[in-house]
């Protein structure tokens, strides 16, 4: 009776394990054919806010090796961003170390005025001016003036002349002169007018005069003066202080 009780249990032992290992057998084979069938990203874990964003894997395809570049071209390009991908602003704000440009040049005006006779006439403009601060310069040079108007008869021959001469003495005329070009010179006159009424008087005897404009070369004396375009003086003051100068003209020129 005991050695039967003793079969029994060693017999009850050697079915547990061989069951136990037939059992563990089959396991391991079902988990080696799951791997085989399932490929490597299929088994990536993935949170829940990434799950819009997962690859999509084949059931059934051959496995095949992801980078993590190939992962991230797969996701949502709004959310995959680099620091390439957003060019660097240049920092368009001033520096501390900026230098602010030169100011403006004020605009110059020049202007001349004369000609004037002598310096006793030039030289008070000069004054005037440097009193109101203006840059000043004083010049001369010559000119051709007129100085006024002749009334003579014609070149003739020499013979024509003395008997012409002769004849103006006989009529009254005594103011006259022969030239070397045998002009008869009737009178010089200052006034335009004036020269005109001794030819007329003389035209009135029977003869033809001539009027002619005499010109000579003569010194005058100019001022020119260098303005600021904002502090110029007004035209009003130039006519005020130039009236007893008339024969006097202020002229815009050239700044040197």
């Amino acid at each position: 009776m005991n050695w039967l009780l003793v079969v029994l249990v060693v017999a009850n032992l050697l079915t547990f394990l061989w069951l136990s290992q037939h059992q563990e057998s089959r396991h391991a084979t079902e988990r080696a054919q799951t791997d085989a069938a399932t490929p490597e990203v299929a088994r990536t874990i993935w949170l829940l806010s990434e799950r819009d964003g997962m690859p999509v894997v084949m059931t059934g395809a051959t496995p095949v090796e992801q980078s993590q570049e190939d992962i991230e071209a797969q996701l949502d390009p709004v959310t995959v961003t680099t620091e390439l991908d957003t060019p660097e602003q240049p920092d368009e704000s001033p520096g501390t170390d900026a230098v602010a440009g030169p100011p403006p040049q004020p605009v110059e005006v020049c202007q001349t005025i004369g000609p004037f006779k002598d310096r006793t006439a030039s030289d008070p403009v000069v004054t005037w001016l440097e009193e109101r601060g203006r840059v000043v310069s004083a010049r001369s040079g010559k000119v051709n003036v007129r100085i006024g108007y002749w009334v003579y008869l014609n070149s003739m021959l020499a013979t024509e002349a003395v008997r012409i001469m002769q004849e103006l003495k006989n009529k009254g005329v005594m103011d006259y002169n022969q030239n070397a070009r045998n002009e008869i010179s009737l009178g010089i006159y200052v006034k335009q007018q004036i020269a005109e009424q001794r030819q007329k008087s003389i035209e009135a005897l029977g003869y033809t005069p001539l009027v002619k404009p005499l010109y000579r070369n003569r010194i005058r004396y100019w001022v020119d003066v260098r303005e600021t375009e904002a502090d110029m003086l007004s035209a009003e003051e130039w006519d005020l202080h130039l009236a007893n100068t008339p024969d006097s003209r202020r002229k815009s020129t050239a700044c040197p």
